[in-house]
């Protein structure tokens, strides 16, 4: 039987794998560029508790892009990916 905390999980992983393809669009990217950046969002969300770890590495790859992007925005963006 499947519990809650594995459908929260499998949520968790799609909102940040819809939240990398669209910070990777913004940047320019696609195919492997695309995946390989949404495993590095996927990576990322596990370095603490939250979403917080996702946002400063988006925001700080928007910063390294010159994206005028900050970190309020993506996280109304991840708000309204449902998460």
């Amino acid at each position: 039987m499947v519990d809650d905390r594995e459908f929260r999980c499998a949520d968790i992983r799609e909102r940040n794998r819809r939240l990398a393809r669209w910070a990777g669009r913004r940047m320019g990217f696609s195919g492997a560029w695309m995946a390989a950046y949404e495993q590095e969002v996927a990576t990322a969300d596990y370095e603490a508790p939250g979403c917080e770890d996702v946002v400063r590495k988006i925001a700080a790859d928007f910063a390294h892009h010159d994206i005028a992007i900050d970190a309020a925005e993506i996280r109304a963006q991840i708000r309204r990916l449902g998460g």
